[in-house]
């Protein structure tokens, strides 16, 4: 496996739809959870525990424009515009994004929404201008057919053969119990 060593290749930019952050970034609050669904009551002895998936992870990146070129390379270029890009109702696509640190198999992310950009800010002990952008993971939705309200036609297990039996059986005997009764003629008083 591939580890990442940030003395010998730092990677201090995002990659943004094939656009890359002037500055340098910092990722802020990269932490995966998991989605669980905890289930007790009389039926359960004790409380139990489903894991049902994984959350959408909601991470921030702070880009930091330490000096005039950097914060120009913001002002007017493609990058800003992309973070300012309105969707058009439900045509709005998740953009890829490209850093190790978010692209590592833990978080498998690779296309994120953008919920909110904050800035630029300007630090007063620093002088450097500060963007801060809110990421939340996902992919765009795929739509898919709905399922028949029949379903497939499927071989029967024995089981299920058995009791298929068993009815018709009980239906059989049923059916002559009711002919035999019809039959009958009343006892005379």
């Amino acid at each position: 496996m591939n580890f990442l060593n940030p003395e010998r290749t730092p990677v201090d930019y995002i990659e943004l739809s094939g656009f890359k952050s002037p500055g340098y970034c910092e990722i802020i609050g990269l932490a995966r959870e998991d989605r669980l669904q905890i289930m007790e009551g009389r039926m359960y002895s004790d409380s139990v525990v489903a894991w049902t998936g994984y959350r959408p992870i909601e991470f921030g990146v702070k880009i930091h424009l330490y000096n005039i070129e950097t914060y120009n390379d913001y002002q007017t270029g493609d990058f800003k515009k992309l973070l300012y890009k309105k969707g058009q109702g439900n045509k709005v696509s998740p953009y890829d994004i490209t850093h190790p640190f978010i692209n590592d198999p833990i978080y498998n992310i690779h296309s994120v929404w953008i919920k909110a950009v904050k800035g630029p800010e300007r630090d007063g002990e620093t002088g450097a201008w500060t963007v801060d952008i809110t990421f939340v993971s996902g992919t765009k939705a795929k739509l898919t057919k709905a399922a028949s309200d029949t379903p497939a036609a499927t071989q029967p297990d024995a089981l299920e053969q058995e009791n298929l039996r068993k009815e018709s059986r009980n239906d059989a005997a049923g059916a002559r119990l009711a002919t035999l009764k019809s039959q009958q003629t009343p006892a005379p008083k």
